[in-house]
């Protein structure tokens, strides 16, 4: 009787373990659970750093940072104290209402009331304009939109610029207004 109850017992959990493994094999392949934490990050007051090999691409300070849920953008929200370094010193100081950075690259978008001023020892330049985008790799800011550019006292507004921070050279688009 004992080995009959034995038998039972290995002869049903033989049977579940067959369908056990069965049902994993049917199932195999589906669909995985994200597991990534799908949150999004957000911090006030804080300070933001890029950097390139060695040295700091960028530098800012902002009043709120939300970070995407991969970490490949930063948004961040009243940069009112940013540096762009050339040869490792600061170079032109960034203000911008919304600024979305790209955590992999060291470019940058800027959006809103967006004010870029350049001191190279010699000359003051202030670009303002609503959009710009700085490609960290070349150092280039490109000013898509309507700039107003104040330089040595004088003043013009172009309909875009754009901006070789390495070497200072400039390209201008159509002028629309002087002064």
């Amino acid at each position: 009787m004992r080995r009959t109850v034995l038998r039972r017992a290995l002869l049903i959990a033989g049977i579940a373990f067959v369908a056990w493994v069965t049902w994993g094999i049917v199932h195999a392949g589906g669909p995985v659970a994200n597991v990534g934490t799908g949150t999004v990050s957000e911090l006030d007051r804080g300070h933001a750093e890029g950097r390139r090999i060695n040295a700091r691409s960028w530098s800012l300070d902002y009043g709120r940072i939300i970070e995407a849920p991969d970490g490949s953008t930063a948004t961040l929200y009243d940069v009112r104290h940013g540096e762009i370094f050339r040869n490792g010193k600061p170079y032109v100081a960034v203000h911008a209402d919304t600024l979305v950075v790209n955590t992999l690259s060291n470019d940058f978008s800027a959006t809103g009331h967006v004010v870029f001023t350049e001191n190279d020892g010699k000359h003051v330049r202030r670009f303002r304009s609503e959009h710009a985008l700085y490609y960290g790799a070349s150092q280039i800011l490109t000013l898509p939109s309507a700039v107003h550019i104040e330089s040595d006292g004088m003043a013009a507004s172009f309909d875009h610029a754009t901006v070789n921070l390495k070497t200072g050279a400039m390209s201008l688009g159509r002028i629309d207004a002087i002064g």
